[in-house]
């Protein structure tokens, strides 16, 4: 973590808990320097599962996931979950679904607010109308990352099932239009990197800077720590992507969209820097604590127990909980991080 990212995090620790909130921060440093089983930290960064459901049906997705019993979280669940968490000052609303499909996100982003968290998710951006814009700003949302894995027709909407790449484009303008000189949220694009759109970067970058948006976000695609997506990966092209990266580095220049290359596409023998179990949490739908927002995500692989009768405290030093940090230290991680590509370089910003 850089010296700007961490004098951040103090300030916002500050704001937020005051002299408790700076002391967490120094607690969470020492944490990530010892990485040891049983955390005293407060977590920092959570994220909240809203809804499994999505209108659309992208081939970057797992279906499996999405078929769990509860769809939507609630207001009074999400509420009850965020008192858990009295230190965070980091919110991701989003999980395996679309956020804006879940009634009660503009009511979660707002009283996230009231506690002084930042608040960001992704987006499809196929749902957008006039009213949800002007919700959207209005509730004070810090970052909205739109999804857009293609720059052409044929590639978008092969990714994207169920979208329309003229009315993905038609409507994010709309919303850019209507944000006008508001300062929030911030917006970036979002390229999930698979066997199928790799081609389709520098038509992207054109994309994005058309539709006013300054910052295209490249990550590898992972799969959901399942096999049913494995054929679309294509893992040995990743790592002869080192030509093509400096191509789009010198391109988005001359386009004028800046790049951020999440998650190592180059190392052929991963080093682990993830730490999310000692910082981090992701909570589904169900209540589920599952360690992270990758291959974490799905409850029916892993999870750690549910705030359901149990505390989030309780849950956070439980056995489980315990014995993954032991074991991602090891040099035999656990079978969930296996083939997850944040293990080298972690998942949160």
């Amino acid at each position: 973590m850089n010296i700007g990212k961490v004098l951040r995090y103090l300030n916002q620790g500050y704001q937020k808990n005051g002299l408790n909130g700076f002391k967490n921060l120094v607690k969470s440093y020492w944490t990530l320097q010892r990485e040891p089983e049983i955390v005293d930290a407060e977590v920092l960064t959570v994220i909240i599962e809203p809804t499994v459901r999505c209108n659309l049906n992208c081939i970057t997705c797992s279906e499996i996931t999405r078929g769990r019993t509860k769809k939507d979280m609630n207001l009074s669940e999400f509420e009850s979950i965020l008192d858990q968490f009295p230190y965070a000052i980091k919110l991701a609303l989003q999980g395996v679904g679309e956020p804006l499909l879940n009634r009660d996100l503009f009511r979660m982003i707002r009283l996230a607010k009231e506690r002084k968290i930042y608040v960001y998710f992704n987006s499809n951006g196929t749902l957008l109308d006039d009213e949800s814009a002007n919700e959207l700003i209005q509730s004070r949302l810090d970052l909205i990352n739109f999804s857009i894995d293609g720059g052409t027709k044929e590639v978008y909407e092969k990714i994207r099932r169920g979208a329309s790449f003229e009315e993905f484009r038609r409507r994010v303008k709309r919303f850019m239009e209507i944000k006008g000189a508001h300062p929030l949220p911030e917006i970036n694009a979002w390229f999930v990197l698979n066997q199928y759109n790799r081609e389709d970067i520098l038509p992207t970058l054109r994309v994005v800077r058309d539709l006013g948006i300054s910052k295209l976000n490249i990550q590898r695609m992972h799969t959901w720590g399942r096999k049913d997506k494995r054929d679309v990966v294509s893992d040995e092209e990743h790592f002869k992507l080192r030509e093509k990266k400096d191509e789009v580095t010198i391109a988005s220049q001359e386009i004028g969209v800046s790049v951020e290359w999440l998650w190592d596409i180059e190392e052929e023998k991963p080093i682990r820097r993830c730490q999310a179990p000692w910082y981090t949490t992701y909570i589904t739908v169900e209540g589920y604590v599952t360690p992270c927002c990758v291959h974490g995500s799905d409850p029916q692989l892993i999870h750690f127990g549910q705030l359901k009768g149990n505390s989030f405290r309780e849950i956070w030093n439980g056995k489980g909980y315990q014995e993954f940090r032991k074991t991602l230290k090891s040099d035999q991680p656990p079978s969930i991080c296996g083939d997850c590509p944040a293990y080298s370089q972690g998942i949160l910003t």
